[in-house]
């Protein structure tokens, strides 16, 4: 959990303390779809990739899979 330093004044510094549930916590307010997928993803899973891919970063793994998808449905298109 996010806990500020001030009671109800959030700094930087928090959210550097806890990239992964800051991360959750920007996505609520702006990205509602994100937010959902990150509440509904098997952490069994999430472990796992992580776990099968550690020098990737969240952007990698994010463009690893679109790609997939788009080239899936570019072989489903033709």
């Amino acid at each position: 959990m996010i806990k500020p330093a001030k009671e109800m004044i959030f700094s930087k510094a928090d959210f550097r303390k806890n990239l992964d549930l800051a991360s959750a916590f920007f996505n609520s307010l702006v990205n509602l779809n994100k937010f959902i997928a990150f509440e509904q993803r098997d952490p069994f899973q999430y472990k796992n990739e992580m776990n099968e891919t550690p020098g990737y970063t969240e952007w990698d793994r994010f463009a690893r899979i679109e790609y997939n998808r788009l080239s899936d449905d570019q072989d489903y298109d033709d």
